[in-house]
């Protein structure tokens, strides 16, 4: 039976009508949009995921740059030093070298002797530079 409701028309029986049918369908749907929904949800936040991994890699953000400088400085400060040090020793053994043939006899032996520590120490200077060792 058919019967009108401020002017709309309805049905007593929905089985006969097909709405039981698009019910059916409808919910299917629904149930679609929510699997979808599921997986675009994952598929998100699996790229956020590699988003964040992505923006702390080493070569993005320069990390090792920035360690390779330091090293690197580092070392040619105590290069410069090791070698200040060796050129300081071989100008105080050039004036003692001066100084013990211009010496007598007595003054030579602690002129020699200040000429062997330097020489010693120039000597310790050069194998620590060749064996990069500071």
């Amino acid at each position: 039976m058919i019967s009108t409701v401020s002017g709309l028309f309805r049905t007593d029986d929905c089985e006969n009508s097909g709405i039981g049918q698009l019910n059916t369908k409808a919910e299917g749907l629904v149930l679609k949009i929510i699997e979808e929904d599921k997986i675009s949800h994952a598929r998100k936040k699996i790229t956020a995921e590699v988003d964040t991994q992505t923006e702390k890699s080493p070569s993005e953000d320069n990390t090792w740059h920035y360690v390779a400088v330091s090293v690197t400085l580092v070392s040619a400060l105590m290069s410069y030093n090791a070698s200040n040090s060796y050129n300081d020793l071989s100008a105080k053994n050039s004036t003692l070298a001066t100084q013990y043939a211009n010496s007598s006899s007595s003054e030579k032996a602690a002129y020699k002797s200040e000429y062997d520590s330097n020489a010693s120490q120039i000597n310790r200077t050069k194998a620590v530079c060749r064996l990069g060792i500071y």
